[in-house]
């Protein structure tokens, strides 16, 4: 049976392909990333992930007059000194952000945690976990940039 050309659908009719703008957001990224990069320096200072390097400052000494050259010499600036800090005895069954506020407020500047946790091996919200044990001890002098670690578990 053939129905009449008023009644018969029509083919399908893909829509054409919209252009894509992803250029845009393309050019845009490597944009903000050469000007982030212009800002900073370029990148040729060499940092570790504890300090900050601040530009070494540069004196220019003269040596005695029977010679005419100048040598210069370049100082890096020391970071803070570090002091003898006590870890305190009162951190296991704490919950481990408290905990680490507790020895940021005393002055440790490198407090790692670590998961004892069969079910959770990385702490991300440091408000649902709990501190077990802290190492070095509880009472320990050490200096206030060594590395405390509280092992933890998760409490939700």
């Amino acid at each position: 049976m053939t129905l009449p050309p008023s009644h018969q659908p029509e083919p399908y009719k893909p829509e054409p392909p919209k252009k894509s703008k992803k250029w845009w957001y393309i050019g845009g990224g490597v944009a903000a990333v050469v000007v982030v990069a212009a800002i900073a320096g370029g990148g040729d200072k060499k940092t570790d992930d504890t300090t900050t390097a601040a530009s070494p400052s540069v004196t220019t000494v003269t040596e005695p007059a029977t010679t005419s050259a100048t040598v210069a010499t370049v100082s890096t600036p020391t970071s803070a000194p570090t002091k003898k800090l006590q870890i305190p005895g009162d951190l296991e069954g704490k919950n481990a952000q408290i905990a680490i506020d507790k020895l940021s407020d005393l002055g440790f500047t490198n407090v790692r945690t670590s998961s004892v946790d069969p079910a959770a091996s990385v702490p991300v919200l440091l408000t649902n976990w709990r501190v077990t044990a802290v190492e070095p001890g509880a009472g320990e002098t050490i200096d206030s940039d060594s590395t405390i670690v509280l092992s933890v578990v998760k409490t939700n």
